[in-house]
């Protein structure tokens, strides 16, 4: 190669280092962003004597959530998905995904049991679910006769009744047995063990 060809290489490698670490910078700054949103509305909350919601999704902007959502980088993508779940648990979403997960059709019933298995992983989110009566629609699920729906349901109720706290794995395991757990499982252990023989 000449001389000309080694500077345009060295100047193309130059400006990408620099778009890169612009770029890094950028989504770092975005990152730090975010979790001051949070810690922010988590003062707030404190002050006023409130539990944890989502209210940081009502400051940041549900579109930019789900971008970022989407994001390479993992702690902007996870912080972005915690605030969006939160958000989810404790108002309309949640209360749509239990009357869906009852109510609905197969699909919709798939699809709600999913979600709300996915918000109940958080022990902060699961007392909101419960308010909203999601460990009675789940035992609902159980009894149902698509078997994926019913080990979706099984596996959301396993993140409610073996909640970190004891003090709330028992609340969740009373409203499960209020709900008819013990029940929903035997009729579906007699209707398999009859498919069976």
């Amino acid at each position: 190669m000449s001389g000309d060809s080694w500077q345009y290489v060295l100047a193309g490698v130059v400006a990408a280092v620099a778009a890169y670490r612009v770029l890094s910078h950028m989504l770092e700054q975005s990152a730090y962003e975010l979790e001051f949103c949070r810690q922010a509305q988590r003062r707030r909350q404190r002050r006023n004597g409130q539990g944890s919601s989502g209210g940081t999704a009502a400051t940041i902007r549900a579109e930019s959530l789900g971008k970022l959502a989407l994001h390479a980088d993992y702690r902007l993508r996870r912080a972005a998905t915690d605030v969006l779940y939160d958000s989810a648990a404790g108002g309309r979403v949640a209360r749509l995904a239990v009357t869906a997960a009852v109510q609905g059709s197969d699909v919709e019933r798939r699809r709600a049991v999913t979600l709300l298995q996915a918000l109940a992983q958080s022990a902060g989110r699961q007392r909101r679910l419960a308010r909203a009566g999601a460990i009675e629609a789940l035992v609902t699920c159980v009894g149902a006769r698509d078997k994926e729906l019913v080990l979706r349901a099984a596996s959301a109720l396993a993140e409610f009744v073996g909640h970190e706290d004891g003090a709330a794995a028992a609340r969740f395991r009373q409203r499960a047995a209020a709900a008819g757990i013990l029940s929903v499982v035997a009729s579906v252990l007699e209707r398999d063990t009859d498919a069976v023989v």
